[in-house]
C-alpha cells in the first residue's frame, strides 16, 4: 500500500436521520436542523459472513498504552457488530463480537479464530496519524445453552479501512 484512500463516495447521514421523497426525518419528530444533515464519510469498508451483501462501514483506531485498538463497527437488522483489531508492536489479535437481536438467558457465544491476517502501511502509528489496511479474519461461532448441543458456524470478516488514530477517551 503505497498510496492513500478514503471512502469519499461512501457516507451516511448521523445516526436517527434518515432522508426520503418527502425530506428529513428523525426518530424523535423534532425540527431537522442543518448539522443533522451532515454527511459522515466511511473509514471503512468490510464484509462479514452474517450480513455478507452489506458492509461495516466504520473503523475507528485509538491508543492507550502503547496498544491501537481498531473498532469496527455496524448496525444492520437484526445485530450489531463489534470487531476489534488490538495492535502492540509486532503483533495483533482479533476479538470478533455480535449481538443479535433476540437471544436466550443462559446462551453463551464463543468466537474461536482460525486465521488472521492484517496488513498495514506503516509499522508504527502516531497519534494523528491515518491508519491505512486489510484485514481478513476466518473464525466460528460457537453457540451454546445448557442441555443443547452446541451450534458452530463458520464465520469471516475482511476489508480496507482507513480511519484516523486518536487518543483513548479518559486519559
Amino acid at each position: 500500500m503505497k498510496d492513500t484512500f478514503a471512502f469519499t463516495k461512501h457516507w451516511a447521514y448521523p445516526e436517527g436521520i434518515w432522508k426520503d421523497e418527502s425530506g428529513f426525518h428523525n426518530l424523535t419528530a423534532e425540527k431537522i436542523m442543518p448539522k443533522d444533515t451532515i454527511h459522515i464519510y466511511f473509514t471503512a469498508d468490510c464484509k462479514d459472513k452474517a450480513w455478507p451483501e452489506d458492509s461495516i462501514g466504520y473503523c475507528y483506531a485509538t491508543k492507550k498504552a502503547g496498544t491501537i485498538k481498531l473498532r469496527f463497527e455496524g448496525e444492520l437488522p437484526g445485530y450489531f457488530v463489534e470487531h476489534a483489531v488490538y495492535i502492540k508492536g509486532d503483533s495483533f489479535y482479533v476479538k470478533p463480537s455480535f449481538s443479535y437481536e433476540f437471544s436466550t438467558k443462559g446462551e453463551q457465544m464463543t468466537y474461536p479464530i482460525q486465521q488472521q491476517l492484517l496488513t498495514l502501511n506503516k509499522k508504527r502509528y502516531h497519534l494523528g496519524d491515518t491508519i491505512i489496511g486489510y484485514m481478513s479474519c476466518s473464525f466460528v461461532e460457537n453457540w451454546s445453552f445448557p442441555g443443547y448441543k452446541t451450534k458452530k458456524t463458520k464465520m469471516f470478516f475482511k476489508g480496507y479501512f482507513c480511519t484516523p488514530l486518536k487518543q483513548e477517551e479518559g486519559l
